[in-house]
């Protein structure tokens, strides 16, 4: 249910009133990476990416875009993305053949200015399927990813099924912060069947637009607003 906020002025009446309705979560970024170009599906593949996303330099793997099915049997989506949710979308993923146990693709968003966001939250859909899938974490930074903090969200862990699922994290701790970034940890299990991929990050915070205003005349009549009713003759 909507939330109403009661505000008064002081105009002509001392009681001039309107209402704000709160319309509840509006997204202000959202990412389901169908202009990603096609990425390297091979061992240790290297990728830049756009829209302010970034593949951390100092990790072992990097998340890739992909569509359909990724090169290993027994992981990896299961031919489609999870929006638009056909076999030619897009996602990310995490290439984890002929990597070693615990390797790591550090996964950048874009810098978020928070200082005017209220409510702020992110969710997207996550695919961890295979028998040796390894972990995701989520770390924040408030320097525009000069530094983070690791695990401020627990992290998912293990074989999640053969499905795309959604999470979705509170961020309003972080509302005000004027150089916000989130970091997806992804951490490689023991073999090839540990891909990790990830679809349709929506960022969203809460929107308060305004009511039709509501006059309270409270008993002032409309001479309150210099109005005259003309006497009969």
């Amino acid at each position: 249910m909507s939330k109403i906020a009661i505000k008064c002025a002081s105009f002509v009446l001392p009681f001039f009133c309107f209402s704000a309705a709160n319309a509840g979560p509006i997204n202000f970024f959202t990412e389901d990476f169908e202009s990603f170009a096609q990425g390297p599906t091979a061992c240790f593949g290297t990728q830049t990416l756009s829209n302010g996303w970034l593949n951390d330099t100092g990790d072992n793997l990097d998340f890739v875009a992909d569509s359909g099915r990724t090169p290993s049997g027994s992981t990896g989506p299961n031919g489609v993305d999870s929006n638009p949710g056909s076999s030619t979308g897009k996602y990310l993923y995490m290439e984890t053949s002929c990597n070693s146990n615990g390797n790591i693709a550090n996964l950048l968003s874009p810098i978020f200015d928070l200082s005017a966001r209220n409510g702020t939250g992110v969710s997207f859909a996550y695919h961890m399927y295979g028998a040796t899938i390894g972990s995701l974490h989520f770390d924040t930074s408030l320097n525009g990813g000069t530094s983070f903090t690791n695990d401020f969200e627990a992290a998912i862990v293990g074989n999640q099924g053969n499905q795309w699922l959604v999470k979705t994290i509170d961020l309003s701790q972080f509302d005000g912060e004027i150089a916000f970034r989130l970091r997806l940890r992804g951490i490689s299990g023991a073999s090839f069947t540990g891909d990790i991929a990830l679809d349709d990050f929506q960022f969203f915070a809460d929107s308060t637009v305004p009511a039709p205003a509501t006059l309270a005349l409270m008993g002032l009549g409309l001479a309150g607003l210099g109005w005259k009713r003309r006497r009969k003759a």
